[in-house]
Parts: structure tokens; C-alpha cells; sequence
């Protein structure tokens, strides 16, 4: 396999629309039959065109996984991170975000990718950190940010790390249900556990990083 770690440029001439067009079909193809089973050809077939029009777009199976990854983690990232601002308590802020991160990553859809990426990284170069860059280092920095400026209004101990704290937060909302979704072929953990899964982080969290001002 070549190297994929190039997404596929957008060529002078070429459509935004039916690159779109072509992204979506590969996601349903990709997360519905895996990535081995898989082809340039199905997707292209499922699209209404020619091989060659696909590889236009995208010069191979790799740079369109990849592509097909990136624009999934971006939807869902966008969304959450939105849910991310000061409106209340930093607690409930804190739950807040936490019940939207656990609901998108139990989706079927993520759920579904994060499957493929585990069987595919090591046969897909450059797939594992790009997926960990674009997804979980991402949530990282972005929790750091809200951290720092809730250390800076006081709410979070002046002498925390908050990129740590950040890592420790975002690694205690997917402690619980998260863990066995991942290996079980049920469905989605229901509102309840998610919002109990995310309430005993946050309390933990704020127990740990919090100051009286956030009590």
C-alpha cells in the first residue's frame, strides 16, 4: 500500500458538490462493510460513475478512507465543542459537554469508524495518529482551553495542569459504559447511563481541580 498520509486536493475544475456527493457514499459503503471489503469500484458503482471520476478525486482506497474519516470526526467534533461555553456552574457545563461527547461517540456512525480505524491502523499508514490527532488530542486541547479560562475565573485550582486535568476529565467520562460499548454489539447506552457516567466524573473532576468558588 502507498503512503496516505496526503488527503485528496480539490482540483481546479472539480466540484466541491460531487466531492461530497462521493464522501458520502464511501461512508455508508465504508461503515456498513468495513474497509478490506470495500471497493473503488462498489463506491463508484453506488455512485452512478466511473472509476476513473472517483480516482480523480481521490487517488486511492487509503486517501479516500482517510478523507471519508476526517469529514465524520469534523462533524461530530464541530458539535461538541460548540456545547463547550460558560452559562451557568462549571459543573453543569462540565455535564453538559460530557453527555454530548458520550452520545456522539456511542453513535453508530463514530462507533462504527472507531471500529474500522482499530483493525485498519496498522495497515493504513499514518490512520491511527491521524485519527487520534483529529479526534481525542483535539478534544484535549479544546477542554485545556475551557479549563484555563476557568482557571482564570477562579473555578479551577490555580496550580493545576490543565491540559492533564483535560486528559483526566475527558478519560473518566469514557470510564464506564463507553468501555463495554465498545466491545458489545448492543446497542447505544441509554440517556440514563450516560448522564450517571458523566455525573460521576464531574463530580470527581471537581473534587480534584475545583476550588471553593466552584462548589
Amino acid at each position: 500500500m502507498g503512503e496516505c498520509s496526503t488527503d485528496a486536493a480539490v482540483l481546479p475544475g472539480v466540484s466541491e458538490e460531487r466531492r461530497r456527493a462521493m464522501l458520502a457514499v464511501a461512508r455508508a459503503l465504508f461503515l456498513e462493510q468495513g474497509y478490506a471489503r470495500t471497493s473503488m469500484s462498489a463506491v463508484a458503482a453506488r455512485i452512478g460513475g466511473s472509476k476513473t471520476t472517483l480516482w480523480t478525486y481521490f487517488p486511492s482506497k487509503e486517501a479516500l478512507f482517510l478523507a471519508v474519516a476526517s469529514d465524520l470526526i469534523e462533524e461530530y467534533a464541530g458539535h461538541i465543542a460548540a456545547q463547550l461555553v460558560f452559562d451557568g456552574p462549571l459543573d453543569k457545563c462540565l455535564q453538559r459537554f460530557g453527555r454530548n461527547l458520550l452520545t456522539a461517540l456511542t453513535s453508530p456512525p463514530i462507533t462504527a469508524l472507531m471500529r474500522v480505524v482499530t483493525a485498519e491502523a496498522k495497515a493504513i499508514p499514518g490512520l491511527g495518529i491521524r485519527f487520534h490527532e483529529q479526534g481525542l488530542a483535539h478534544g484535549w486541547q479544546r477542554m485545556a482551553s475551557f479549563l484555563t479560562e476557568a482557571q482564570a475565573r477562579g473555578l479551577v485550582r490555580a496550580d493545576a495542569d490543565c491540559f492533564r486535568a483535560a486528559q483526566h476529565l475527558i478519560g473518566m467520562f469514557q470510564s464506564g459504559s463507553y468501555q463495554r460499548h465498545l466491545m458489545s454489539d448492543s446497542g447505544s447506552p441509554g440517556a440514563q447511563t450516560i448522564e450517571a457516567d458523566v455525573d460521576a466524573a464531574v463530580d470527581a473532576f471537581c473534587r480534584a481541580y475545583g476550588t471553593q468558588a466552584a462548589a
